[in-house]
């Protein structure tokens, strides 16, 4: 995490996690990490300079939930439900700006449903996006 948030800083960003002790998921952990990669990459080229990244992971029901928010700029709730669609941005220069395929949401999806997970947008109290996950967790009672 230490170089997502060096990486953020030096874009004029400011990053803060918050996390609950003793989460955690089973996993391929480096599916996980390039999820979380690919996700913090958005954040950081896609979030308005000065921004603000909130990430937050906390465990709920069973469930381990990560939710990263975003400031500007943001997206309308049908932009936000074609996000992981394949090929989809929300703008044409957003390819130019960044030379991204347009894959890297879709991926992200097939990621977290591979764990048996769910992953939504939806516009952030931030002003930008509210990416949310949301896996079955897992410790030692689920054994």
């Amino acid at each position: 995490m230490s170089a997502t948030r060096n990486r953020a800083k030096a874009e004029g960003l400011d990053i803060s996690f918050n996390s609950t002790a003793g989460i955690c998921v089973n996993g391929d952990g480096k599916r996980i990490d390039q999820l979380f990669q690919n996700l913090f990459d958005n954040s950081i080229a896609y979030t308005d300079i000065p921004g603000r990244i909130d990430v937050s992971l906390t465990r709920d029901d069973g469930m381990v939930v990560v939710e990263i928010n975003d400031s500007g700029p943001g997206a309308t709730e049908e932009e936000c439900a074609q996000l992981f669609d394949p090929l989809y941005r929300l703008e044409e220069s957003r390819d130019r700006r960044t030379g991204g395929s347009g894959l890297g949401l879709a991926i992200c999806r097939n990621i977290v449903e591979a764990h048996r997970g769910t992953i939504s947008a939806s516009p952030s109290a931030l002003g930008g996006l509210c990416i949310r996950i949301e896996m079955p967790a897992y410790c030692e009672t689920n054994r």
